[in-house]
């Protein structure tokens, strides 16, 4: 499983090898630690991968993917799985505003609280919040 530090690597180049798995890779797990609250991580990905995220991430984590599973051991910024079509992310904290906004399919977990705009104009995702949400 390959581990990528974002305290060493940035994030440009993380996206760049998960938009290339298949071509350069196949690996079908890989670990981010320190995401420092980076935005627009695990963003896009287009083949069958787990990313696993240790720790905060920014806004539009694990956005406009059309497959794959993110799983997010901390808090997320806005916008988490925003226009997702399938696969799941799974966030283990709290959601900032617009969670799964515009989504198309898939399954969104929040172990937290979700904050305003839940699923805010969704057609077709299944979205959970284990704890409260729109506050």
């Amino acid at each position: 499983m390959p581990v990528v530090d974002l305290s060493v690597t940035s994030l440009r180049a993380l996206n760049q090898q998960l938009h290339a798995l298949g071509d350069t890779t196949n690996e079908t797990h890989w670990h981010v630690t320190n995401p420092a609250g980076q935005h627009a991580l695990a963003v896009g990905l287009d083949a069958p991968v787990t990313v696993e995220i240790d720790g905060h991430a920014g806004y539009y984590c694990a956005g406009m993917k059309p497959v794959a599973t993110v799983i997010v051991h901390g808090n997320v910024g806005v916008g988490v799985g925003e226009n997702m079509m399938s696969g799941m992310v799974h966030v283990k904290g709290d959601a900032s505003q617009s969670a799964g906004a515009t989504a198309q399919g898939g399954l969104l977990v929040i172990d937290g609280n979700a904050s305003a705009r839940c699923g805010i104009s969704m057609k077709g995702i299944d979205i959970v919040v284990r704890a409260r949400s729109g506050r």
